[in-house]
């Protein structure tokens, strides 16, 4: 997350900066950030495959 958000980043406040760590984990790193546990897939993408697998079956 440090290279990736916070390195480039100038925060004028506390609450600025909290703000962005939040988007950021909740935008990106949760939902489109491929994870190990999901094969390298990203959880959005997880999510559509299984829902188009269960509206074809």
């Amino acid at each position: 997350m440090k290279g990736e958000l916070v390195e480039e980043a100038d925060y004028q406040t506390r609450d600025e900066a909290r703000a962005d760590v939040f988007h950021y984990i909740e935008e990106f790193y949760n939902r489109r950030r491929s994870h190990s546990a999901l094969a390298y897939v990203a959880p959005e993408q997880k999510a559509a495959a299984f829902h188009r697998a269960a509206s074809a079956g």
